[in-house]
């Protein structure tokens, strides 16, 4: 039964969207499920020679309509961590790239 799961204590996770991906401007990741975890982590790592904005995007009804609950800078070769808020419940979450970069996106669930 789904309820047995419970017996093997809190759900975690942990997965990249992006691993070192040359993405454009305008690019959109896969979505990852964020629904069912407490704290979410969201890590950035920037492996070009320039600045990129990426935003994060959720999906809160399950019905494919994406809106954007936050926007970072992350500066070139540096990693970029963000906790979220914990009132920020979506069933999905994906990054889009606002410029062209090689970047990782890692979601962590606690």
């Amino acid at each position: 039964a789904v309820d047995d799961l419970w017996s093997f204590g809190k759900p975690i996770g942990r997965g990249s969207v992006w691993q070192n991906t040359a993405v454009h401007a305008g690019d959109a990741s896969d979505p990852m499920l964020a629904t069912g975890f407490d704290r979410k982590t969201l890590i950035l790592e920037n492996r070009s020679d320039r600045p990129v904005d990426v935003a994060l995007e959720a999906d809160f009804t399950c019905d494919g309509e994406w809106r954007e609950v936050l926007r970072v800078q992350v500066p070139p070769g540096q990693k970029l961590e963000r906790a979220l808020p914990n009132a920020l419940q979506a069933y999905w979450f994906r990054t889009v790239a606002l410029g062209d970069a090689t970047l990782s996106a890692t979601f962590v669930y606690e």
